[in-house]
């Protein structure tokens, strides 16, 4: 009779699940908050040049950024590629969302440089995104801040500033243009 008892209310918690997710996923999906609509101007191919210093050299970096909505308009990707001379040439794969209840953009960041990171930001003014990253490279504490700026439609602006062990590494700054 015990074992009965399990048996019903086991099954009785099977039909609940099985009903309630058939009503979640009968309803229309909610449409995404207007903090990631935000970045559907971005959609397109920017193509541009960094000013890059690495290691206390300077040099040029041509760029470009492939922006594209995904998960039903709820986040974007953003296919990066930069070449810097005398290296391999950088693929970045980048995937931004908005976390509704933290109030926070998230950028999660995949390379061919062995990066793996998840910055984290807001907007600092009607055009200005900040986002950083806080991690550990080569065993030391490494930050890293991207700002970027939206000056027109088709025009924007990113400087990338790395830090290892409170002091600055590297930096990147360049002007890009919607083709």
């Amino acid at each position: 009779m015990f074992r009965n008892k399990i048996t019903s209310t086991i099954m009785l918690f099977v039909l609940f699940m099985f009903i309630y997710t058939a009503l979640l996923f009968s309803q229309d999906s909610q449409s995404p908050p207007p903090e990631i609509q935000k970045f559907y101007s971005f959609e397109g191919k920017w193509t541009g040049t960094y000013d890059v210093v690495m290691e206390g050299q300077k040099m040029k970096a041509n760029a470009s950024y492939t922006w594209s909505k995904i998960a039903d308009g709820w986040g974007m990707l953003i296919d990066e590629k930069i070449e810097i001379p005398g290296m391999p040439v950088y693929l970045g794969h980048n995937i931004l969302g908005y976390d509704i209840g933290e109030k926070k953009y998230h950028l999660y960041t995949i390379s061919n440089y062995a990066q793996v990171h998840d910055h984290v930001g807001e907007w600092k003014d009607d055009k200005t995104m900040y986002m950083e990253y806080n991690g550990i490279v080569e065993g030391k504490p490494y930050k890293e801040k991207i700002y970027m700026t939206l000056n027109s439609p088709d025009e924007c602006t990113f400087e990338v500033k790395e830090y290892t062990d409170g002091k600055e590494t590297g930096s990147n700054k360049g002007a890009f243009h919607k083709e």
